[in-house]
């Protein structure tokens, strides 16, 4: 069956929207734009970085913000389709099976959301956007757990066998990184005779700026594996919520949107008092998360500003571009294309120099990618029952057993 050309845009919109997602975000953070001055106590004078001085946009916190607002957008497209175009509107069927309904059920979910997009923003600074969007595939491997645990879904044996393969693509990415990690940046503590004095061994009791971009992979990864964790949990609810609920998954990101844009921006505040020293400190003080100092920056920069809202609208299109490719298509179809993307971002990197060619990289990708598409049960599979001229199994009498276990 051919794709239509309505379906065919949507496809290149998913893809590219996508990729500009994350390369919009590298962008962002690697904007310079003045922040605020440095504490008075300091000779400003002998620091050109304290002074004025533009710096990069290390505020993987505020981008969250941003992604949340993102996300807030697709509850006003939402909002757009069922009241000025009229489609998706609820039925009365619809309406009766959602009354027992509250949007604030769906609170949990963008908690889990916000605090794994906050971290995965965390790691992304410390390792590459490529690198990111790669161990993001992670998250299927903890889905896959959790599905056992939460939901009583027992992954089929093909399912086992991408789990593991995966695994090992995030290995060899993870141990690529490590092997290949730049060279350390020195870390210069201001002296009251207004020298700078570089610190072999940096700890917390100085302030210091190294740039933060690509300076430790191996711990962004960690990271962003971490974060991923958190999505797991969020896709689990969201998967109980909705199977008890009829609700448009355009207004089910939004709802999330409204509510993560809303916690971090009252989260923002105690963040900001408190400090956390070198390695994850953000801002000339070394803070949790130093919202003043980044909020100045998108206002002296028209770069942070505009890569700003342009990630938020990326973020808003890719979503709806998903949401459309699902219906238009299938999830598979949608499943595919979120995978290809990784290959634009990578040579996009590689190009513009953000990272350095890493031989384990493609091995790293080419594996998770096997792994990915086994475990969604497209291309690999059904190619191998294809070329031995067999049918592919349905596994229809292990899902009989699963439902009859659950009875018990």
């Amino acid at each position: 069956m051919s794709w239509s050309t309505f379906q065919i845009v949507i496809v290149v919109g998913m893809v590219a929207t996508g990729t500009l997602n994350t390369i919009s975000a590298g962008f962002q953070q690697r904007a310079e734009g003045v922040g605020k001055d440095f504490p008075l106590n300091f000779n400003k004078d002998s620091y050109a970085w304290m002074n004025g001085t533009k710096k990069t946009f290390d505020h993987p916190y505020l981008q969250a913000m941003g992604m949340m607002a993102g996300e807030t957008l697709c509850m006003v497209a939402f909002v757009i389709m069922t009241c000025v175009f009229r489609r998706g509107r609820q039925t009365a069927e619809t309406a009766k099976a959602n009354q027992d309904f509250s949007p604030f059920m769906l609170y949990p979910a963008a908690l889990f959301d916000l605090i794994g997009t906050s971290l995965n923003y965390v790691g992304m600074i410390l390792s590459y956007p490529s690198s990111f969007q790669m161990l993001r595939g992670s998250v299927i491997v903890f889905t896959a757990a959790l599905s056992i645990v939460f939901l009583r879904q027992r992954p089929k044996p093909f399912q086992w066998l991408g789990i593991f393969i995966i695994i090992g693509g995030l290995v060899i990415v993870g141990v690529g990184d490590l092997l290949y990690a730049p060279a350390k940046i020195p870390c210069l503590k201001p002296e009251n005779n207004g020298t700078l004095t570089e610190l072999l061994n940096p700890g917390d009791d100085g302030y210091c700026e190294t740039a933060k971009l690509g300076s430790n992979p191996l711990v962004g990864d960690i990271i962003i594996i971490i974060g991923e964790i958190f999505h797991a949990f969020q896709f689990i609810y969201e998967e109980y919520v909705l199977g008890k609920y009829n609700l448009p998954p355009l207004q089910v990101v939004g709802y999330e949107g409204i509510f993560g844009f809303s916690t971090i921006g009252i989260l923002l505040w105690p963040m900001y008092f408190i400090y956390t020293g070198e390695s994850f400190g953000l801002g000339p003080e070394l803070r949790f998360e130093d919202a003043i100092d980044g909020f100045t920056q998108i206002a002296n920069s028209p770069g942070i500003l505009g890569w700003t809202i342009g990630n938020m609208f990326s973020i808003a299109c890719f979503n709806f571009a998903g949401i459309t490719v699902t219906k238009e298509l299938t999830s598979t179809t949608r499943a595919v294309l979120d995978n290809i993307r990784q290959i634009f971002i990578w040579g996009f990197s590689l190009i513009i120099g953000w990272q350095e060619f890493n031989p384990l990289t493609p091995v790293g990708f080419v594996v998770l990618i096997t792994g990915m598409w086994i475990y969604n049960d497209v291309i690999v599979r059904p190619l191998l029952y294809k070329l031995m001229g067999k049918k592919m199994p349905t596994y229809e009498k292990e899902k009989k057993m699963e439902e009859i276990e659950e009875k018990a």
